[in-house]
């Protein structure tokens, strides 16, 4: 019995293949898992091409599993009550938004610790985000408003 493949397998098993070559976690451990409890604020303003919710910031609090907070986070960076600071910069989206939750995203990550407790962060993840996007499109009645949009997530760091 023959099998053909066609242009479509092929080129969607390749792509599998490239993706986990380049799988930048691949070398990775990861170290930390903390749970982010924040908001994101948008701002609806309109462009040629209609309305939109255009993002201003995000910002929160990092719980450890006692449920005790342990530092703050921004879209920038995260920042342990020990000193740590750790710059993320969004690399890549690793799933699509479900519905009004944000979708996992790859951060690249550079470390400045005092403390030592992020030495050596490359890479942080944000997975299973509950909320954080809106529900409806913004409208000409909302132009110039402003939504805080509370959100959930498990933040992973790796060295």
């Amino acid at each position: 019995m023959k099998t053909k493949l066609s242009l479509f397998s092929v080129l969607f098993l390749l792509s599998a293949c490239t993706a986990l070559q380049n799988n930048p976690l691949q070398d990775k451990t990861a170290v930390y898992s903390w749970q982010a409890q924040g908001k994101i604020r948008l701002q609806c303003q309109q462009d040629n091409q209609g309305f939109y919710w255009h993002f201003i910031d995000s910002r929160g609090v990092l719980l450890n599993q006692k449920k005790k907070k342990i530092g703050t986070f921004t879209q920038e960076k995260v920042m342990l009550h020990n000193g740590d600071i750790v710059s993320i910069h969004a690399q890549e989206t690793l799933q699509k938004r479900t519905g009004n939750n944000l979708p996992d995203v790859l951060f690249t990550a550079n470390a400045s610790s005092r403390n030592k407790t992020l030495t050596q962060i490359t890479h942080m993840v944000r997975k299973n985000a509950i909320g954080g996007l809106p529900v409806t499109h913004c409208a000409p009645a909302q132009k110039f408003q402003v939504l805080s949009i509370p959100f959930s997530a498990r933040f992973i760091f790796y060295r």
